[in-house]
């Protein structure tokens, strides 16, 4: 289908219309003409009653919303609009009419419209956001459209937006095979006779490939075309040499071209085992990690390749070649930049699952829309390279428990159906994992930690510096055989802030193999230690990579009158979290030698700070 960015002509209220007032000529809100994306939530007002606090940065949440007019030109057009991520609660209308609505914030969608257009005459849409709820997130999430938006248009005889998945089955730098399919819907009358062809194009333009497959579809039917093409002397993607290429496919009736889609692709094989870890074109590698928040600083949470394209470039500068994403869908702008710069993408799906973490999550809609929202993400995913694994969530408290093990499976092989060529992951806190019965492990811990001259009265003071007290955690007997079914079912195990517990692990389980998904910086220099002695050690996510808003003042230093704790949030007005590599606005804090030493990125030598 064709497929153009709908980002321009949009009006933003900053209150929700009813439709009654609509009928008599709108609300009387302040509307403002904007170009998306669009993050409402960065021009609200702060103010230390904010009902999400510190965690959202002290900002107001309130319901809006987006209106637009524009034509249609052309009849028998089949229509959708692609929504890359709109927070939050978004309900979308079409002339009047609702479409369809979606829950989660972070989430890209696709809704079919054209059967509530009119041709030839003017059009409006309108998307209604509810925000207005108290406290939903525990850092800045922002609020409306801040992704971009699509809309697609095809004939009767089309493919439908991304229905076309290229997967690497082999390659080597002498050959490649890949699998293309493509699905093909036609709504004419009668059965048709029609070509597939598909045009490979290398970076530069050139055409490498042409293959054509001939088809027969009746009225109403959807196909799933399959290829398998050979490539001679692919240029492989990888994180030195991120070489991308482009297919042009096009459905033609006799001669003439019933539609058309594009689709930009990687060339790369992963293998993964305990023996040599990641290897990426049958080359090891570790991963060189950070995590990421989505926002972008003083814009707020407003994605564009531009902006992504320069963080990246940075990080990439900085050493790093992977990146996660926390904890949420990567924008579509991301991908494209990683893809880009050869960067690797964990991929994460949510912060939270069936259990809230504050009042009004993702939890409230988790049950209803998990597969849909797996389905869309990974449908938005397949094409891009960078992305090498999944992450079904992060310290999800119901991992210590039955229940929680067997939604994860059921989690996992979502995924493993719908796109078995990249690896899953869960990003554990075993903390929270046991957070039920947390007590008595505590008293245990604490028992043995008096056995090693630990006062009892300080053991408060030990909770605050997870460093020392998950790792204990994480090998208690207990805790082990709550994880242990939630560990098994997972090709890597992402463990948050306990990475020296792999080798007591592995040893138990010999097959299992890790990733450091989130570790604080005083501890890079003795995880990346660890990485480097055992393979199935694939790598580190330092915690930040990257200043983000909300969690205010998380990682600043505090004094005794404050508590003399960095597990605590600052008081208004403290805006960013503090604890980032690169702070907010793109600049390289104090931090960075320790991951450009561990990175070995450089040779090690003092560094001065004014």
């Amino acid at each position: 289908m064709k497929k153009r960015v709908f980002n321009k002509g949009w009006v933003y209220h900053d209150t929700v219309t009813s439709s009654m007032a609509a009928g008599f000529g709108g609300g009387g809100d302040h509307a403002a003409e904007i170009e998306l994306p669009h993050d409402a939530m960065i021009h609200t007002r702060r103010s230390p009653n904010a009902a999400g606090g510190a965690a959202e940065g002290y900002f107001e949440s309130t319901d809006c919303e987006y209106t637009k007019q524009f034509r249609l030109e052309e009849k028998d057009q089949v229509c959708y609009l692609e929504f890359d991520g709109v927070y939050r609660n978004a309900s979308v209308l079409v002339n009047g009419e609702y479409v369809g609505r979606h829950c989660y914030g972070y989430g890209n969608f696709l809704l079919r419209i054209d059967g509530y257009l009119n041709v030839e005459q003017e059009n409006s849409i309108k998307v209604i956001v509810r925000n207005g709820t108290g406290a939903h997130s525990r850092w800045y999430s922002g609020q409306g459209i801040y992704r971009d938006v699509m809309l697609h248009t095809g004939s009767p005889l089309y493919i439908p937006p991304y229905g076309v998945r290229i997967t690497t089955i082999t390659a080597d730098e002498q050959i490649a095979r890949l699998k293309i399919e493509t699905d093909v819907k036609w709504e004419g009358k009668n059965e048709i006779r029609a070509r597939l062809v598909h045009v490979l194009k290398d970076s530069d333009g050139n055409q490498i490939h042409e293959s054509e497959t001939a088809f027969s579809i009746r009225s109403g039917e959807i196909f799933k075309l399959e290829k398998t093409v050979y490539i001679q002397n692919p240029a492989l993607w990888s994180t030195e040499s991120p070489n991308m290429y482009l297919c042009e496919s096009r459905i033609l009736t006799g001669e003439t071209e019933a539609d058309s889609a594009e689709a930009d692709f990687g060339i790369r094989r992963l293998d993964l085992d305990p023996v040599f870890g990641l290897r990426i074109n049958g080359k090891a590698i570790k991963l060189k990690g950070g995590c990421i928040h989505h926002d972008n600083g003083l814009l707020g949470a407003v994605s564009s390749y531009g902006l992504e394209f320069r963080r990246i470039k940075k990080l990439k500068e900085a050493g790093y070649n992977a990146v996660r994403s926390a904890h949420n869908p990567m924008s579509s702008a991301m991908l494209k930049a990683c893809d880009s710069l050869g960067m690797l993408v964990m991929d994460e799906l949510a912060d939270m699952w069936l259990q809230p973490k504050v009042t009004n999550d993702y939890s409230n809609d988790f049950e209803s829309n998990w597969e849909m929202d797996i389905e869309d993400m990974v449908r938005k995913v397949y094409n891009h390279p960078s992305v090498i694994m999944y992450s079904i969530g992060n310290e999800i408290p119901e991992t210590g428990t039955s229940a929680g093990a067997r939604m994860g499976r059921r989690i996992a092989e979502k995924y493993r159906s719908l796109d078995p060529t990249r690896y899953i992951t869960n990003s554990i806190n075993f903390m929270m994992a046991v957070i039920q019965k947390i007590g008595p492990i505590m008293q245990s811990v604490g028992m043995n930690l008096a056995q090693e001259g630990y006062a009892p009265d300080k053991i408060n003071d030990l909770m605050s510096d997870t460093t020392e007290l998950l790792p204990r955690i994480a090998v208690h007997p207990d805790v082990k055989k709550a994880v242990e079914e939630s560990l098994d079912f997972l090709d890597i195990i992402g463990i948050n802030y306990a990475s020296s517990v792999v080798s007591e692990y592995h040893r138990e389980h010999p097959d299992w193999m890790f990733v450091g998904s989130e570790t604080f910086p005083k501890s890079l220099s003795e995880n990346w230690a660890l990485v480097e002695e055992h393979p199935y050690l694939l790598g580190d996510f330092f915690w930040t990579a990257w200043d983000y808003l909300g969690e205010s003042g998380l990682g600043r230093i505090a004094d005794e009158k404050s508590g003399g704790t960095l597990a605590s949030m600052g008081n208004y007005p403290w805006l960013t979290a503090d604890t980032g590599d690169f702070d907010i606005t793109g600049f390289r804090k104090p931090v960075y030698p320790i991951g450009e030493n561990c990175f070995s990125i450089r040779k090690k030598k003092p560094r001065i700070f004014a």
